[in-house]
Formats: structure tokens, sequence, C-alpha cells
């Protein structure tokens, strides 16, 4: 499979905004640098809607357990990234 800027520009709102998410594997898909940046910018999203759960919570003054939110493993080996 190839990735294409345009598929994770697709995908990306679904991945970036998904609380749920735990795991993504893009291992093998031939994904350059253009897909790869895109990734990134999701995984930022992934971070800042974790800690803004946290930041709600602790507003709140409860301990909700902010590390069952968002992604936790994103594998990309054997892709073209940084070639």
């Amino acid at each position: 499979m190839n990735i294409s800027p345009e598929f994770v520009s697709f995908i990306s709102p679904g991945l970036s905004g998904c609380p749920t998410l735990q795991k993504i594997d893009f291992s093998y898909n031939s994904m350059g640098d253009v897909a790869g940046s895109m990734f990134g910018k999701m995984l930022k999203c992934q971070a800042d809607m974790r800690e803004q759960h946290k930041w709600m919570a602790s507003l709140r003054g409860t301990k909700k357990e902010t590390g069952a939110i968002g992604l936790k493993e994103f594998h990309l080996k054997y892709n073209k990234l940084g070639e």
C-alpha cells in the first residue's frame, strides 16, 4: 500500500479528535515526508486533546484517568521518511 498525502489529509481529522483511538500501524506503506509531517500534526492534536482532558478534570476537582485517553502506539517502520 502507498499512503499519499491526500489519504492522510482525508483521515487525519477523524484520527486527530478520536479519544478512544489507541493504536495505529502504518508500517510498510511507502509513506514519504509530506504524509509523515501530516501525521505529526495529528499526533500533536492527540497530545493536546489529552492535556485538555487533564486540565478539565483539574478544574472540576476530579481525578479522571487521562492515561486512557488518546493514542498510545504509533508504528511507522519501513516507510520512506527522511529519504
